[in-house]
């Protein structure tokens, strides 16, 4: 039960968290590709499950006075998934945190560079972090490299290795910052999925794009988005409008991701 479910149309009468989430929302059909759950399950070892639950960070004060019956009520949102987690049994303690803000970091100094996480934050949400300390620790040894060879200063080497990094992460960065919020999409960005929805080559171009194979400029850019939609036959969403509101969390605002509580089931 993933925060970020792809869900075809052909998939929705035969998924049973799907039908839950809609039964929950009151609504007799979507036609989206995207579902934002705020509960994620992951097998983990001795046949245990952890269960991870996520809330806006306005909820956080009022929700970890009373953490666990905020927990368990989340689970409601699927009630089929709920009747699961209820017969389970918990195996250990509950574990929680406040998720940092976003921000980018200038990621190096005299004797000492940043890769990852470090470097620049935002939320596990896309699952991208340790993919970003690969290609920063690949970058920072070949700026190093320039410089111990002398064809490059520390400084010039160093902040070449910055500007490429900020570039090749602002887009997933917003596009991260936008998921996180834990909220249902944009009008545009549903019109767009649903579209989506309707092409196997377009569901699998934006799995790529979750799995960060693909650039997410790549697939938002306004040509494919027409694309998308023509050949879906859907008029009245505006490619650059799509994208915007996507993209719309300004990368210099106040990060709006919240709280995030774990434990571990057998059952």
């Amino acid at each position: 039960m993933p925060f970020l479910s792809l869900v075809t149309v052909a998939e929705l009468s035969r998924n049973p968290t799907v039908k839950d989430e809609m039964a929950s929302a009151g609504l007799s059909s979507v036609s989206a590709l995207m579902f934002t759950y705020p509960v994620h399950q992951a097998p983990t070892h001795d046949g245990l499950t952890c269960l991870v639950v996520g809330w806006p960070r306005s909820q956080f004060e009022a929700n970890r006075a009373d953490y666990e019956r905020h927990y368990m009520k989340t689970f409601e949102l699927a009630p089929g998934f709920a009747e699961r987690v209820s017969g389970a049994a918990r195996e250990t303690r509950f574990q929680g945190t406040r998720i940092w803000r976003a921000c980018f970091r200038k990621p190096y100094g005299a004797g000492w560079a940043l890769v990852g996480d470090a470097g620049y934050h935002k939320d596990p949400i896309t699952a991208l972090g340790i993919a970003d300390a690969f290609r920063d620790a690949e970058g920072v040894s070949a700026a190093i490299g320039e410089a111990l060879c002398g064809r490059r200063s520390f400084d010039d080497a160093m902040g070449a290795f910055q500007r490429a990094r900020d570039e090749q992460s602002l887009a997933l960065y917003d596009f991260t910052c936008e998921f996180a919020k834990i909220e249902p999409p944009p009008p545009q960005m549903q019109q767009l999925l649903g579209a989506v929805s309707q092409s196997p080559e377009a569901c699998k171009a934006f799995a790529s794009v979750m799995a960060g194979t693909l650039p997410v400029p790549a697939f938002f850019g306004p040509d494919n988005v027409a694309r998308i939609m023509r050949e879906a036959g859907q008029v009245g969403v505006a490619p650059s409008s799509a994208r915007n509101s996507t993209l719309s969390v300004c990368r210099h605002s106040p990060y709006s991701g919240g709280w995030r509580g774990a434990r571990e089931v057998r059952g």
